[in-house]
């Protein structure tokens, strides 16, 4: 219990924001939370909580039907090439690295996880505070496209 809460700690720590007066700045806000939870939802399962699943239930309907194609392939023993935790961009993940975002450009966040893993989200928050995401990139692709073009 103390683990989690360690990771609960570190992340809220590095999430927290500073409330702005702009609405663009408080979308970002939105997004950086947002993407803060789905994070802080894997680390409180301690890894257990796949992040297929976790993305799938924030997902728009094309990333959601890019997830499904992908778990049926991964079923039948084609990874698509995509590594195995999206959410971390690695097969292994060490979720004890540190996880930081910042804005791209509008809609897009990047969070860089420890020294050098990125993973690029294209989420899109509505001023009520729903958000869903539309795409993922690794390694600089698009989880849609990927899927698209190298699962059968």
């Amino acid at each position: 219990m103390k683990k989690i809460h360690k990771y609960f700690g570190l992340l809220c720590m590095q999430f927290l924001c500073v409330s702005s007066v702009t609405a663009q700045e408080n979308t970002t806000n939105l997004q950086s939370d947002f993407l803060a939870k789905l994070y802080v939802a894997v680390l409180e399962s301690g890894g257990k909580a796949k992040s297929t699943d976790v993305v799938y239930g924030a997902a728009s309907s094309r990333l959601k039907d890019s997830l499904l194609k992908l778990e049926k392939s991964t079923r039948n023993g084609n990874s698509c090439g995509v590594k195995e935790n999206i959410m971390w961009n690695a097969d292994k993940p060490d979720f004890n690295q540190s996880i930081t975002f910042s804005e791209i450009t509008k809609n897009i966040l990047l969070a860089k996880i420890g020294e050098s893993e990125v993973v690029i989200w294209d989420v899109n928050c509505l001023s009520s505070g729903a958000c869903e995401i539309n795409d993922v990139y690794l390694d600089g692709d698009s989880l849609n496209k990927s899927v698209s073009k190298n699962c059968k």
